[in-house]
């Protein structure tokens, strides 16, 4: 592992506020299932198979049946995710037999964003009634 990703944090070896933010604020399902089955396949992946750290298989008729999606919302999907950085591609099939590589990116010094269980009861309920006194 080179030494630029020495102390790092990786984005998604848990559901960090960025990923729920995509489900709860962007209200994108599919873009959440899709990162989700991504996160899942690459923790397996790291487990039994010879990639290196955060790298994974991917197969777009996996994860078609996987999340039901169509291939032209999931390339579609795929390419947000990496232009906003969750993902690289290492390897990109052009035949459909053979599997392609991505690999998760890092974020260095933020670790995994905003912590929501450090907030205390106190806050909690506070914020839960600034809420309240939104919606009203």
């Amino acid at each position: 592992m080179s030494s630029e990703f020495n102390n790092s944090y990786m984005y998604y070896s848990a559901f960090d506020k960025q990923i729920r933010d995509i489900l709860f604020k962007e209200k994108k399902v599919e873009k959440f299932l899709v990162i989700s089955s991504i996160i899942f396949n690459t923790n397996f992946t790291e487990s039994y198979k010879d990639l290196s750290k955060n790298e994974s298989y991917f197969s777009y008729s996996y994860i078609e049946k996987a999340v039901n999606v169509g291939r032209s919302k999931l390339q579609n999907i795929m390419k947000e995710l990496e232009e906003e950085g969750y993902i690289q591609w290492i390897y990109k099939s052009n035949t459909r037999y053979k599997e392609s590589i991505l690999r998760l990116n890092f974020k260095h010094g933020k670790g995994y964003g905003e912590v929501i269980m450090m907030n205390t009861i106190r806050n909690t309920i506070k914020n839960m009634m600034k809420s309240l006194i939104y919606m009203v």
